[in-house]
Protein backbone atom coordinates (compact mmCIF):
# COMPACT_ATOMS: atom_id res chain seq x y z
CA UNK A 1 0.00 0.00 0.00
CA UNK A 2 2.54 2.67 1.01
CA UNK A 3 4.88 1.35 -2.48
CA UNK A 4 1.59 2.03 -4.45
CA UNK A 5 1.31 5.47 -3.00
CA UNK A 6 4.82 5.97 -3.38
CA UNK A 7 4.70 5.77 -6.71
CA UNK A 8 1.59 7.40 -7.25
CA UNK A 9 3.55 10.30 -5.69
CA UNK A 10 6.34 9.80 -7.78
CA UNK A 11 4.20 10.11 -10.97
CA UNK A 12 2.62 13.14 -9.61
CA UNK A 13 5.70 15.31 -9.58
CA UNK A 14 7.12 13.69 -12.66
CA UNK A 15 3.81 15.22 -14.63
CA UNK A 16 4.22 18.08 -13.13
CA UNK A 17 7.60 18.70 -13.81
CA UNK A 18 7.13 17.63 -17.46
CA UNK A 19 4.33 20.05 -17.55
CA UNK A 20 6.61 22.92 -15.87
CA UNK A 21 9.34 21.64 -18.75
CA UNK A 22 7.11 21.90 -21.73
CA UNK A 23 5.54 25.43 -20.40
CA UNK A 24 9.30 26.42 -20.27
CA UNK A 25 10.16 25.56 -23.69
CA UNK A 26 6.80 26.82 -25.09
CA UNK A 27 7.82 30.55 -22.96
CA UNK A 28 10.81 30.63 -24.87
CA UNK A 29 9.27 29.64 -28.20
CA UNK A 30 6.47 32.24 -27.76
CA UNK A 31 9.46 35.35 -26.75
CA UNK A 32 11.77 34.13 -29.50
CA UNK A 33 9.02 34.22 -31.85
CA UNK A 34 7.62 37.67 -31.00
CA UNK A 35 10.98 39.13 -30.55
CA UNK A 36 11.84 38.21 -34.14
CA UNK A 37 8.60 39.22 -35.46
CA UNK A 38 9.33 42.51 -33.74
CA UNK A 39 12.91 42.97 -35.28
CA UNK A 40 11.62 42.00 -38.42
CA UNK A 41 8.85 44.33 -39.55
CA UNK A 42 7.68 47.33 -38.19
CA UNK A 43 5.41 49.64 -38.75
CA UNK A 44 5.69 53.10 -38.61
CA UNK A 45 2.71 53.81 -36.64
CA UNK A 46 3.64 50.55 -34.73
CA UNK A 47 3.23 50.45 -30.92
CA UNK A 48 6.17 48.88 -29.36
CA UNK A 49 4.25 48.75 -25.76
CA UNK A 50 2.55 46.05 -26.74
CA UNK A 51 5.58 43.98 -28.00
CA UNK A 52 7.27 44.97 -25.03
CA UNK A 53 4.69 43.77 -22.35
CA UNK A 54 3.85 40.92 -24.24
CA UNK A 55 7.04 39.55 -24.23
CA UNK A 56 7.98 41.11 -20.46
CA UNK A 57 4.19 38.63 -19.27
CA UNK A 58 5.40 35.73 -20.73
CA UNK A 59 9.05 36.16 -19.22
CA UNK A 60 7.44 36.10 -15.96
CA UNK A 61 5.90 32.96 -16.62
CA UNK A 62 8.86 31.58 -18.04
CA UNK A 63 11.24 32.49 -14.78
CA UNK A 64 8.61 30.89 -12.64
CA UNK A 65 8.78 27.61 -15.20
CA UNK A 66 12.80 27.53 -15.34
CA UNK A 67 12.58 27.64 -11.32
CA UNK A 68 11.02 25.34 -10.71
CA UNK A 69 12.22 22.53 -12.83
CA UNK A 70 16.01 23.55 -12.08
CA UNK A 71 16.19 21.13 -9.14
CA UNK A 72 14.10 17.87 -10.78
CA UNK A 73 16.31 18.60 -14.09
CA UNK A 74 20.17 19.07 -12.33
CA UNK A 75 19.35 15.34 -10.69
CA UNK A 76 17.87 13.61 -14.12
CA UNK A 77 20.36 15.66 -16.46
CA UNK A 78 23.08 17.74 -15.36
CA UNK A 79 23.88 18.23 -19.21
CA UNK A 80 20.55 19.16 -20.13
CA UNK A 81 20.19 21.65 -16.76
CA UNK A 82 22.84 23.64 -17.86
CA UNK A 83 22.00 24.06 -21.79
CA UNK A 84 18.39 24.87 -20.17
CA UNK A 85 20.36 27.44 -18.05
CA UNK A 86 22.50 28.71 -20.43
CA UNK A 87 19.24 29.21 -22.87
CA UNK A 88 16.78 30.89 -19.94
CA UNK A 89 20.12 33.31 -20.11
CA UNK A 90 19.98 34.29 -23.57
CA UNK A 91 16.09 34.53 -23.79
CA UNK A 92 17.11 37.48 -21.50
CA UNK A 93 19.75 38.83 -23.59
CA UNK A 94 17.30 38.48 -26.51
CA UNK A 95 14.66 40.42 -24.56
CA UNK A 96 16.78 43.01 -23.48
CA UNK A 97 18.69 43.16 -26.88
CA UNK A 98 15.46 43.79 -28.58
CA UNK A 99 13.76 46.34 -26.09
CA UNK A 100 16.76 48.21 -26.77
CA UNK A 101 16.12 48.38 -30.35
CA UNK A 102 13.04 48.86 -30.07
CA UNK A 103 13.67 51.82 -27.76
CA UNK A 104 15.83 53.53 -30.17
CA UNK A 105 13.80 53.04 -33.25
CA UNK A 106 10.75 54.51 -31.43
CA UNK A 107 12.74 57.54 -30.71
CA UNK A 108 13.79 57.80 -34.34
CA UNK A 109 10.01 57.87 -35.19
CA UNK A 110 9.57 60.23 -32.58
CA UNK A 111 12.18 62.38 -33.77
CA UNK A 112 11.21 62.36 -37.93
CA UNK A 113 7.80 62.82 -37.52
CA UNK A 114 8.24 66.26 -35.41
CA UNK A 115 10.52 67.00 -37.99
CA UNK A 116 13.61 67.56 -35.36
CA UNK A 117 17.24 66.41 -35.96
CA UNK A 118 18.10 62.86 -35.87
CA UNK A 119 21.83 62.39 -35.67
CA UNK A 120 23.78 59.55 -37.43
CA UNK A 121 24.94 58.69 -34.08
CA UNK A 122 21.46 57.52 -32.71
CA UNK A 123 21.17 56.20 -36.20
CA UNK A 124 23.81 53.51 -35.70
CA UNK A 125 22.62 53.21 -32.00
CA UNK A 126 19.93 51.61 -33.12
CA UNK A 127 21.25 49.81 -36.11
CA UNK A 128 23.59 48.47 -33.69
CA UNK A 129 21.08 47.36 -31.71
CA UNK A 130 19.13 45.63 -34.09
CA UNK A 131 22.29 43.87 -34.91
CA UNK A 132 22.97 42.56 -31.37
CA UNK A 133 19.09 41.56 -31.23
CA UNK A 134 19.30 39.52 -34.86
CA UNK A 135 22.33 37.92 -33.60
CA UNK A 136 20.74 37.03 -30.12
CA UNK A 137 17.56 35.84 -31.92
CA UNK A 138 19.83 34.12 -34.50
CA UNK A 139 22.04 32.13 -31.56
CA UNK A 140 18.66 31.31 -29.49
CA UNK A 141 16.98 30.19 -31.95
CA UNK A 142 20.43 27.79 -33.21
CA UNK A 143 19.84 26.41 -29.49
CA UNK A 144 16.37 25.88 -29.99
CA UNK A 145 17.01 23.38 -32.64
CA UNK A 146 19.56 21.20 -30.79
CA UNK A 147 18.67 21.01 -27.79
CA UNK A 148 14.35 21.04 -28.24
CA UNK A 149 14.33 17.03 -29.03
CA UNK A 150 15.95 16.26 -26.20
CA UNK A 151 13.68 18.36 -24.14
CA UNK A 152 10.60 16.76 -25.60
CA UNK A 153 12.30 13.83 -25.18
CA UNK A 154 12.24 14.10 -20.99
CA UNK A 155 8.89 15.74 -21.37
CA UNK A 156 7.78 12.47 -22.77
CA UNK A 157 9.48 10.29 -20.41
CA UNK A 158 8.27 12.11 -16.96
CA UNK A 159 5.25 12.30 -18.64
CA UNK A 160 4.81 9.01 -18.99
CA UNK A 161 4.44 8.80 -22.46
CA UNK A 162 6.71 6.32 -23.47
Amino acid sequence: MLRRWLNTHKHRRQARAAAELDAWLASLTYVLETCSEALRSLEPDADIGVTLDRVDRELMRFRDHAADIRPRLRLASPSLAETVRRATDDTYHLRNHTHAYLLRWKARQQQTSTGGPYGIHSLREMEEAHLRASDAARRLRSELAVFSPEIQELVDAWAGKE
